[in-house]
C-alpha cells in the first residue's frame, strides 16, 4: 500500500470511530452523577482521601509536518512544532476529558484558559457531578482535580507544593505527586500504544490530528475497559454507560444588581439567555461572575489542601495525641533531629 493510500485509510478510520455515536457516546462520554461516585470512590480506596474526580495536565503531540509559516506559532520550550493535548484520568487510566488543539507556544495556563472544562464550571454544567464529603472533619461540596504546582489556586483544584518548608508539607509533597502520577502513565501509555501520536506525527493537516488523537483516546478508553473487566479485583460494569442523561437539578442564582432574586436551572443559567434582553444579559454575567469568585477561591483551595494535609498526616503516624499537627506546620530546621 502506498503512503498515500495508507494516510487515506487512517483517515477514514479515525473518522468512522470519532462519528460513530455508538462508539464515541460511550468511550468520549463525560462523566455523569453516577460515574462521578464511581470515580471518588475508586479514588477513597485506592489513595485513601475523598472528593477526587481524577488528574488533570497538558501534554504535547509532535507535529513536524507543521507548515514553515505556522511554526513560530507552534513551536514551544521543546524546540518543535507540537499541539497541546489537556486530558483528565483516573487511577485506571481511563480518560474521562480531553481537548486538543491548544497551539504548544501555550503553557499549561495558557490552555486552562482556553479548556472547555473551565467553561463547564463556569457555565453550571459541572456542578451537577458535585456532591458532599468530608476530609478531616470538614465538609466540602466541590469534587476536586489533582493538578500540579503551575496551575491557579481554585477551589476544585488539589495542587502540590512545590518549595515544602515544614515538615507537614514535606510530608504531603511526595504523597501527592504520588497520586498525580496517574495522569502521567495515562499519557505514556496512550503514547505508547499509538506511536502515530507518540513519536512524530506525520499528517498535514490539523483537523485530520484532531481525529487521530481523538481515535487513539477511544480505542484506549476501549482497552481500560477491557483490562478492568477482566481485573477480579474490579466490577466488570465499573465503566459501564449507564445513564448519560445529567441528572435535572436546579439551583439558586441571584442578580446581585436586582431587587428581585429569581433562581434559575443549572441548564439554563448562562446558555438559553436572550442577549438583546438588557435583564437576561445582566443577568448571564452576574451569574458567570459569581461563579467565578467561587471557583477563583485561593481560600477554598487552602483549606482543602490544609484538610488533606492533615488528614494523610494523621493517617500515616496516627492520631492519638501524641504529635501536635500545629507544631509540626512550623519551620524546622534539617540539622536538628
Amino acid at each position: 500500500m502506498g503512503e498515500s493510500t495508507a494516510r487515506l485509510c487512517l483517515m477514514k478510520l479515525t473518522h468512522g470511530i470519532v462519528n460513530c455515536p455508538s462508539i464515541s457516546d460511550l468511550y468520549l462520554r463525560a462523566p455523569t452523577k453516577s460515574d462521578a461516585k464511581k470515580i471518588v470512590a475508586l479514588h477513597k480506596k485506592v489513595y485513601s482521601i475523598d472528593g477526587c474526580l481524577g488528574c488533570l495536565d497538558v501534554t504535547k503531540i509532535h507535529w513536524s509536518a507543521c507548515p514553515v509559516a505556522w511554526k513560530g506559532q507552534f513551536e514551544g520550550k521543546e524546540g518543535y512544532p507540537t499541539i497541546g493535548l489537556e486530558a483528565v484520568a483516573d487511577y485506571n487510566l481511563w480518560i474521562w476529558h480531553n481537548a486538543f488543539g491548544f497551539p504548544g507556544s501555550l503553557n499549561d495556563i495558557n490552555i486552562w484558559d482556553r479548556s472547555p472544562l473551565l467553561e463547564s464550571m463556569l457555565d453550571g454544567t459541572h456542578d451537577n457531578l458535585d456532591f458532599k464529603f468530608n476530609i478531616d472533619g470538614q465538609e466540602f461540596d466541590h469534587l476536586y482535580y489533582l493538578v500540579d504546582g503551575i496551575y491557579p489556586s481554585l477551589s476544585r483544584f488539589l495542587a502540590t507544593i512545590n518549595d515544602p518548608t515544614t515538615t507537614l508539607d514535606c510530608f504531603y509533597a511526595p504523597k501527592h505527586e504520588g497520586w498525580r502520577k496517574s495522569i502521567e502513565r495515562a499519557f505514556g501509555v496512550l503514547k505508547k500504544k499509538f506511536l502515530s501520536i507518540g513519536t512524530k506525527c506525520l499528517l498535514y493537516h490539523r483537523e485530520d490530528m484532531f481525529y487521530l488523537v481523538t481515535a487513539s483516546i477511544v480505542m484506549h478508553n476501549m482497552m481500560v475497559h477491557e483490562r478492568i473487566g477482566m481485573d477480579e479485583r474490579d466490577s466488570e460494569n465499573f465503566y459501564d454507560i449507564g445513564d448519560l442523561q445529567l441528572e435535572e437539578s436546579s439551583c439558586e442564582d441571584y442578580d446581585d444588581n436586582s431587587d428581585e432574586s429569581t433562581p434559575v436551572s443549572i441548564h439554563n443559567a448562562v446558555g438559553n439567555f436572550d442577549m438583546s434582553n438588557v435583564r437576561d444579559s445582566m443577568l448571564k454575567y452576574s451569574i458567570i461572575q459569581k461563579r467565578w469568585k467561587n471557583l477563583y477561591s485561593e481560600e477554598n483551595s487552602l483549606r482543602l489542601q490544609d484538610a488533606v494535609k492533615k488528614f494523610v498526616f494523621k493517617k500515616h503516624y496516627g492520631d492519638d495525641g501524641s504529635l501536635d499537627i500545629n507544631e509540626m506546620a512550623d519551620d524546622y530546621d534539617p540539622l536538628i533531629y
